[in-house]
């Protein structure tokens, strides 16, 4: 009777292992840590879907709802804040905001667009001027999104500039 019970329960061991995928083969790969950013951020150059990190800066600001139904008034808030007090955590949101808006306007009002990307090009190159040139010495995934930004924004408002 106790070896009957044993093998149940060797059985019963056994198919829990199979049966949950324990005993299965897994396999990793390394990701490409380029690749894996530039994936990252082509929706922030082609859409007007912002990130993650703009996202959790507004409902720090408590203006994550407000961005929604106007954010036109909040990227003007934004520009206030930034010109009284000169921080720089505000800066690429402030750029990346004036983009995806500029990107969301390009059907209805391609100049008014073209304003927006030229407002985040200039505030990309603020912090790329600062990160570059300011001593810092390290790339940093912001560093890289304000390139990104800045050179999208160039294009796109030039693009639409002569379109009108």
């Amino acid at each position: 009777m106790n070896s009957l019970k044993n093998g149940f329960f060797f059985i019963v061991v056994v198919l829990a292992v199979f049966l949950t995928g324990c005993a299965s083969h897994y396999s990793f790969r390394n990701i490409d840590s380029t690749y894996t950013f530039q994936k990252f951020n082509e929706s922030r150059l082609v859409s007007e879907k912002i990130s993650p990190d703009t996202v959790q800066y507004l409902r720090l600001n408590f203006l994550d709802e407000e961005y929604l139904e106007n954010p036109e008034a909040v990227i003007e808030k934004l520009i206030v804040k930034f010109d009284s007090t000169g921080e720089p955590e505000s800066i690429i949101p402030i750029a990346e905001l004036s983009y995806c808006h500029g990107f969301g306007l390009e059907d209805e009002n391609e100049l008014k667009a073209a304003a927006y990307y030229a407002l985040s090009a200039s505030f990309c190159y603020d912090y790329l001027s600062k990160g570059i040139f300011g001593g810092q010495n390290n790339i940093s995934s912001k560093l890289l999104l304000a390139a990104g930004l800045y050179n999208s924004s160039v294009s796109r408002g030039l693009t639409l500039w002569q379109k009108s």
